[in-house]
């Protein structure tokens, strides 16, 4: 059983449509289920019964509440769970919680997470150094976050690596040209580092008029970034689209996908743009790197630097034809090295490792 605190389809909730959708099913019987405060897990339970998957939906009442354990520990019972697998801050600790005493083994995966405010601080001091004690394994989705754990004192035993990973979208055949637009994808956090592209964005559409930026994504930074834009004077050129449902077509519509994040571990974004053939400049964070080689499969910019950014904006403008060809390698790179099946196998072998006895009929 998954279980997530859901705030929209980003990458960990992803992450769960893709393993549910490509473990081996004749060896792992998947559900998960949904920690509800309001309607922002909508889209996720939607999502995941469109796609099949068993869910099981308990209400939340404020920072704790012992009758949502209760539940939990109710609907792992019911369907006779041997192995709870959970993904953010709250899961974790209901997770924990709600299986104390029933010989449940847990897996926790670290996505990786903004630490820009002093409350998200404290719950992930309280993961790593506290809850996570409890689980049998975490799961990091980049190498840099495996670092970080090891350097809060969690077991490097307990510590598996798992890249993120996508199901590759049908290969259609990539447009010779692409418009002149710009697009940054995720949630508006100051982390993000939306700041800075705007910064360079500006300064681009000083010299190409017809520049135009596509901010997909929703969060709590959203309007103080809606009065950024307007304050910069480009309310005419950026346009903020929230949350979309209709992604592969929102890529077609890029020139190009920029990661100007601050911190990562390693964004799903990141993925979907490379398996979309969408050329992408992004900042040398987190375990980016491993996937993006400057001038082969990418760009990359230092964070926090408006001015390389316009530059690396620039050259995607100016040298269309090598856009392309960066491109092209990255699609190849992830078909090969991040393909869905890739994790669902890797994660299968962590359920596997933890022994647990085949239930009687």
């Amino acid at each position: 059983m998954h279980i997530k605190d859901s705030r929209g389809l980003w990458g960990s909730e992803r992450v769960i449509l893709t393993l549910a959708q490509s473990l081996d099913r004749s060896r792992f019987d998947l559900s998960l289920l949904c920690l509800r405060r309001d309607h922002s897990s909508d889209a996720l339970i939607a999502t995941a019964k469109e796609a099949g998957i068993d869910v099981d939906v308990v209400g939340v009442r404020g920072k704790l509440d012992w009758r949502a354990v209760r539940e939990v520990r109710g609907a792992i019972r019911r369907r006779r769970v041997d192995i709870v697998h959970t993904h953010d801050f709250k899961a974790s600790f209901y997770g924990l919680a709600a299986t104390a005493g029933l010989g449940v083994r847990r897996v926790v995966t670290a996505h990786g997470s903004t630490r820009d405010s002093l409350r998200i601080r404290v719950y992930l001091f309280l993961d790593e150094r506290l809850f996570y004690r409890g689980y049998d394994r975490i799961i990091a989705v980049a190498h840099n976050e495996a670092t970080l754990l090891r350097r809060r004192g969690v077991p490097a035993r307990k510590i598996e690596v798992i890249p993120n990973a996508i199901a590759l979208p049908p290969k259609g055949v990539r447009p010779e040209t692409r418009p002149p637009v710009f697009g940054v994808i995720g949630r508006l956090y100051p982390d993000k580092g939306h700041r800075f592209f705007l910064d360079a964005f500006g300064a681009i559409v000083r010299k190409y008029p017809a520049a135009r930026a596509r901010i997909v994504g929703g969060g709590p930074f959203a309007d103080e970034l809606r009065r950024e834009v307007a304050q910069r004077g480009l309310s005419g050129q950026v346009s903020l689209d929230g949350v979309i449902a209709d992604m592969p077509r929102v890529y077609a519509s890029l020139g190009a996908v920029v990661i100007p994040s601050l911190r990562e571990g390693l964004p799903y974004v990141l993925l979907e743009a490379f398996a979309h053939g969408v050329p992408v400049l992004a900042t040398a964070v987190g375990d980016i790197p491993r996937l993006v080689e400057d001038g082969t499969t990418g760009l990359l910019v230092p964070p926090g630097d408006a001015t390389a950014l316009e530059a690396g904006m620039l050259r995607l403008l100016e040298a269309p034809e090598e856009a392309r060809a960066r491109a092209s390698a990255a699609e190849r790179l992830v078909s090969e090295r991040y393909s869905a099946g890739r994790m669902a196998e890797a994660v299968g072998r962590v359920y596997s490792s933890l022994a647990v006895p085949v239930r009687a009929a």
